[in-house]
C-alpha cells in the first residue's frame, strides 16, 4: 500500500517523534578538523579569534542542518564533556602507570595548536544554547558519553525516541528498544547512516501495513529513507568486544596479552569472537555471569600465559575494563547518577533553530571591547 506524501508527513506530525542528542564534543573535533589551521600556536590572537568565529558558525550551522534533514525531530539535547570520573578510578597494579585517555592528552601536547580557542568555541555555543532554553548536560566529572546514556534511557522510559548524532562507535551500545513503551533509540552520522537494534529488525513482507504498530514504524521509515545506509547490531556486541580487547583509543587495555618476537600483542578480534562463542556469551549480563570462565579461558591458553597474569589479576582487569567502558548506570558512581538525575528536560520549539542558525552562536562582542581598551 502507498502513501501519499502529505498522509506521511500528518503521520509524522501527530506521533510522537524524536529528541535529538548531540555529542557536543565529537560535533566540535569533527569540524575542527577542517579549520585547525586557524588555531596554530604562533597565529595572532585575532586569527585564532576569527578561527573560533568559523568553527562556532560551522558547529551551529550543522545543528541546524541535521535538524532540517530529519523533520520527525522535535527536540534538541546539546551534552558535552565536563571531565570524567573514570580518571578517579583505581587502576589494576598489573598495567601500571597508566591513566584514561592519557594517550589523547600526550598527543594533544606534541601537536601544534592553541586548543584553548577551541574549547571556548564549543563553551560558547553550548552557554548561548542553554540561554534560548534548549536542555544542555555539561557538569564536571562527568562525560558527554555518560549524559547520552542517561537521556537515552530516561526519555525511551518516557516514550520518547531519541537520535544519537555522533560518529563514536562506542556509543552505539545504547540503541535500543524499549518494550515497556515502545520507544526506541538510535544512532546517525552522515558517513556511515542509522544503527538500529537488531531487535527492531522486521524481515517479513506480507505483513498487511495496516497490522504493523504505525507511530514507531512511519518515523523510522522516514529515517531510513534520509538516510545514506542502514545496519542493524545487537548493541551489546559493541561493549563486549571493548570489554576483553579493550580501547586503544581511550588508553584502555585488553584484559591480557601475549609476546611474540620482541612486541606484545593484546587479545584481536579472532581470539575475542572465539570466547564469546565458546561460551555462548551475546549479552553484557551473560559476560558478568560468566566472568570466572572467561578468567579460565585465557589462563589455559598457552600464548597467554606467557602474560604472567594470575586469574585473579585476569579477574581484576575483567572487572576494570567493565567499569570503563560499559555505558550503563550500573557501572557509574552513585554521585554521578544523582547530579544527572537532577537536569531538567526542556520541551525547546525546534523551529527557532531550523529557520536560523545564527541563534546558536553568541554574539561577538570581542572588537568591540578592544576598541574601549584602546581609548582608555
Amino acid at each position: 500500500m502507498t502513501l501519499s506524501v502529505g498522509y506521511e508527513m500528518q503521520l509524522v506530525t501527530e506521533m510522537n517523534r524524536f529528541t535529538l542528542l548531540v555529542d557536543g564534543n565529537w560535533l566540535l573535533q569533527s569540524r575542527f578538523a577542517m579549520l585547525q589551521a586557524g588555531f596554530v600556536k604562533e597565529n595572532s590572537e585575532a586569527v585564532k579569534l576569527a578561527a573560533q568565529a568559523d568553527l562556532r558558525d560551522f558547529c551551529a550551522k550543522s545543528i541546524n542542518v541535521i535538524i532540517n534533514k530529519f523533520h520527525s525531530i522535535d527536540n534538541i539535547i546539546i551534552v558535552a564533556d565536563g571531565g570524567s570520573w573514570r580518571k578517579d578510578v583505581p587502576v589494576p597494579g598489573s598495567l601500571g602507570k597508566i591513566t584514561y585517555k592519557g594517550n589523547r592528552e600526550e598527543a594533544r601536547d606534541k601537536q601544534d595548536f592553541d586548543w584553548t580557542y577551541v574549547w571556548d568555541a564549543l563553551s560558547q555555543i553550548v552557554e548561548q544554547a542553554r540561554s534560548l532554553g534548549v536542555t544542555v548536560s555539561r557538569a564536571h566529572g562527568i562525560e558527554g558519553d555518560d549524559w547520552i546514556c542517561h537521556w537515552s534511557r530516561r526519555l525511551n522510559n518516557q516514550g520518547i525516541n531519541c537520535l544519537i548524532w555522533s560518529s563514536d562507535c562506542d556509543l552505539k551500545q545504547l540503541v535500543q528498544f524499549d518494550e515497556n513503551t515502545s520507544a526506541f533509540t538510535i544512532w546517525y552520522n552522515d558517513k556511515n547512516g542509522l544503527c538500529i537494534p537488531e531487535s527492531m529488525r522486521d524481515d517479513s513482507e506480507d505483513i498487511d501495513f495496516f497490522m504493523k504498530p504505525q507511530p514507531d514504524s512511519m518515523i523510522l521509515e522516514d529515517l531510513k529513507r534520509r538516510s545514506k545506509s542502514t545496519v542493524y547490531i545487537n548493541p551489546d556486541s559493541i561493549a563486549l568486544h571493548k570489554f576483553i580487547m579493550g580501547d586503544s583509543g581511550d588508553n584502555i587495555m585488553s584484559i591480557v596479552r601475549y609476546k611474540k618476537g620482541n612486541k606484545n600483542y593484546g587479545v584481536g578480534k579472532v581470539d575475542c569472537e572465539k570466547v564469546l562463542n565458546e561460551l555462548g556469551i551475546t549479552t553484557v549480563q551473560e559476560y558478568i555471569d560468566k566472568r570466572e570462565e572467561v578468567v579460565e579461558w585465557f589462563a589455559n591458553k598457552s600464548k597467554y600465559k606467557a602474560s604472567g597474569l594470575s586469574k585473579e589479576q585476569i579477574l581484576e582487569r575483567i572487572q576494570y575494563n567493565i567499569r570503563m567502558v560499559w555505558l550503563n548506570s550500573k557501572a557509574m558512581p552513585k554521585k554521578i547518577l544523582e547530579t544527572m538525575d537532577k537536569v531538567t528536560y526542556n520541551n525547546f520549539d525546534i523551529s527557532y533553530i531550523k529557520s536560523n542558525y545564527r541563534c546558536l552562536v553568541p554574539e561577538d562582542t570581542s572588537e568591540i571591547e578592544r576598541l574601549f581598551d584602546a581609548i582608555e
